[in-house]
Order: structure tokens, then sequence, then C-alpha cells
């Protein structure tokens, strides 16, 4: 009877971490092997202590961290950020998905002013697909997440909900996440989705210099 009860437990326990190693990982506490973990496309892409901090203030593009990890389609993705009042107007955060190399990606992005979906290519100004009106979360921890199922995408940011029913061109990718035109502390990031495989092998595509 012991024997039975102790192999039940052990077949809970192993059915508990199969389900939530399909449902997501935690990404953080960022700073344990950091560069190791994630591809950055700057240097002004830092750890302070468990917590990510993306300053893009000098920065003539997006900076951005991709997870060095498998491909995913059927994503999940969701983090907590600060976006800190400095900078430009049009500060941001993104949430990145579908990550073909550095410059091509689709993103949910969080500013001050809306949230929206975009798509980002290189040498091409960033394309809004889809936004809505959000109160300025600037200047507090705010979470955001999304969930993808085929090309049908649902964004979240606190009880507003952004959805797009058919994201075009949309391929298994690397996931990851962004400032623009400010500076953003990150943590207790988690992701999820269906593995599979790119086209062709990710890269990091030469941008502008990081300082004007």
């Amino acid at each position: 009877m012991r024997r039975h009860a102790a192999a039940v437990v052990l077949a809970l326990a192993a059915t508990s971490l199969a389900t939530r190693a399909d449902a997501g990982a935690a990404a953080g506490p960022f700073g344990r092997n950091f560069l190791g973990d994630w591809a950055r496309t700057s240097k002004f892409a830092t750890t302070r202590g468990s917590v990510l901090v993306i300053d893009a203030l000098l920065a003539k593009e997006r900076v951005a961290v991709f997870r060095r990890d498998k491909p995913f389609v059927d994503v999940s993705l969701a983090a907590e950020f600060r976006i800190e009042r400095v900078g430009k107007a049009h500060q941001a955060f993104g949430l990145v998905f579908g990550s073909t190399d550095s410059q091509t990606y689709y993103a949910f992005e969080i500013g001050r002013e809306e949230m929206r979906v975009v798509r980002v290519e290189p040498g091409k100004e960033p394309v809004a697909l889809v936004a809505r009106g959000i109160r300025d979360p600037a200047g507090r921890w705010a979470t955001a997440r999304l969930k993808l199922e085929g090309s049908l995408f649902r964004g979240y940011f606190g009880r507003q909900v952004l959805e797009f029913r058919s994201i075009p061109g949309l391929q298994a990718g690397w996931v990851g996440a962004y400032a623009h035109n400010g500076r953003v502390s990150v943590r207790d990031l988690r992701f999820g989705g269906k593995p599979s495989r790119l086209s062709k092998a990710w890269r990091i595509v030469a941008a502008e210099p990081d300082e004007k």
C-alpha cells in the first residue's frame, strides 16, 4: 500500500513538472548567465541584480534582447515592467515574438498613450497593425502579456484587451523584449509555446551605432 502511494506521488510530481514546463518557463532572474541565455542588440541592455534594464535613451533604434532558446509558435509571453519618466515623448516597452533575426519580428508594444501590435523589419518604419489607447503606465510597475493561437493575437494590459485576428506572415521565431526611446526595467519575464524550427539561422543584423 505504501509502495503504491509513493508511486502515485511520484507520478503526480512528474505530471506537475511536465505541465509547468509545457506552460512556460521563467526567464528571470536575469542576473544568472544573462549573456549566455540572451542575445542583445546593444551593450545598453544589462542586469542589475535580478532585474533587466534596457536603456534606449541614446539609441537610434529599439534596444532588444532575445532568448537564446528554441523558436516557438502559439506563443505565451508575459512580463512585469516599468517605463521610467525620462527621455523622448514616445517611450515604449515591447514583448517580442516571431523573431527570425534581430531586426525582423512582431511585438506587443506598450507606450505612454497606447498599446499596439507592430511589425518590425530592417530599413523600414515599424508598422502598427492595430492599436488602442491606454492610461500612461510610466513610473510604476505594470504587467503585459500576450497569447497567440495560430495567427490570432490577444494582448492584455491591465483590464484592457487588444485583439488582432490574423497577423500577416507570422512565422515561428524567438521571443524577447525591447525598449524604445527610453529606459525600461523588466522582471519576471515568462514565456512558453510549441517548439518549432526557423527556416534559416537566427542572427544579429547590423544596426545603426548606439550613440548619436
